[in-house]
């Protein structure tokens, strides 16, 4: 059941997003004298990056970026207390706009084809996904969630066509049909995102097995309709696999790789990094190598990606905030 969320307790959530934000960054990064030694030792050149600029370098933590337009880039940051959703101008890199200001937490915005409208998960009466406009102050509730059972708050994603709502909600995928108001459950997973035709769905399997406590997690790709659940790339002991996304052009997916360190009675994960590989699963790449996380990486086009990252600008560990980048691939 999911926990009630009321305008009267958002001290409790906030302690609780608190709570979820150390368990997820923790989990995607090595301690800090691993980084410090491991950082000491990269080299950009080991990079698969033709060109790497910040692409936001704002106070508080930026990240969850989502297009809404060509030019416009909708993302979360925290500099005001409270996760709120921005845009900001790609071109001028510019133009910052307070999307949302609720005193709690508006997070993992994805966008509508209409290129006006935007969903979001919030604490608002509910724990749910929300409906917002730009440039209108209100908001709509669209559906209630569960925590997922397995894994962190994951953002949804709408179809191409504008009707429907992918999204996840305690141990499975479900969607919610904007016209008739409608939720249906399809199959266990999370970090489902569509096509860019709308035909099929690709999502991330979560294992967990109580033995050694090794959790394992696979790629999967199936149609619209939840039939023909095919695995793209197998999960293993040794990494963790998350957030894919496919290509504009219909011809890649990229996803997030980390490794797996099992220590005594304990899971450590390394820091993720972006890789890419062909539809079908085959001639995997390495885009970065970063001793830090690169991740929730979103396309632009075939060739350039926008993601968040914790990697120091300055070259000094401690000078460690989570920023907006923009990458062109090799």
């Amino acid at each position: 059941m999911t926990t009630k969320m009321t305008k009267s307790a958002p001290t409790q959530f906030k302690k609780l997003c608190y709570l979820i934000c150390i368990l997820f960054f923790s989990a995607c990064s090595t301690t800090n004298q691993l980084r410090q030694s491991d950082l000491s030792k990269w080299s950009p050149e080991s990079e698969n990056i033709a060109s790497l600029s910040v692409l936001l370098d704002d106070e508080g933590t930026e990240g969850c970026p989502a297009l809404l337009d060509e030019n416009t880039l909708i993302f979360e940051s925290n500099k005001d207390d409270n996760y709120n959703l921005w845009s900001i101008n790609l071109n001028s890199k510019t133009g910052i706009n307070q999307l949302t200001s609720y005193d709690g937490h508006d997070r993992l915005a994805c966008t509508h084809p209409d290129k006006k409208r935007y969903c979001f998960i919030s604490d608002r009466s509910e724990t749910g996904f929300y409906l917002g406009e730009i440039g209108k102050p209100t908001v709509i509730s669209l559906v209630e969630i569960d925590k997922p059972y397995l894994g962190n708050w994951t953002s949804g994603d709408i179809s191409p066509d504008g009707e429907i709502l992918i999204y996840v909600s305690g141990k499975y995928i479900w969607t919610y049909d904007f016209e008739t108001k409608t939720k249906t459950q399809f199959v266990q997973g999370t970090d489902p995102k569509w096509s860019p035709d709308g035909q099929k769905i690709i999502y991330r399997k979560i294992r967990k097995k109580s033995g050694n406590l090794v959790v394992t997690s696979s790629i999967w790709m199936m149609n619209a309709d939840g039939t023909e659940q095919t695995e793209l790339i197998s999960g293993s002991k040794e990494f963790l696999y998350s957030q894919p996304k496919i290509s504009p052009d219909g011809q890649k997916i990229m996803y997030l790789k980390q490794a797996i360190i099992v220590r005594a009675d304990r899971i450590n994960y390394g820091n993720p990094d972006i890789w890419i590989c062909n539809i079908d699963g085959t001639e995997h790449i390495q885009i970065t190598t970063h001793p830090l996380s690169d991740q929730e990486a979103i396309w632009v086009d075939t060739n350039t990606i926008i993601f968040c990252s914790d990697r120091p600008q300055s070259g000094i560990v401690n000078d460690v905030k989570w920023d907006l980048w923009q990458l062109k691939i090799h």
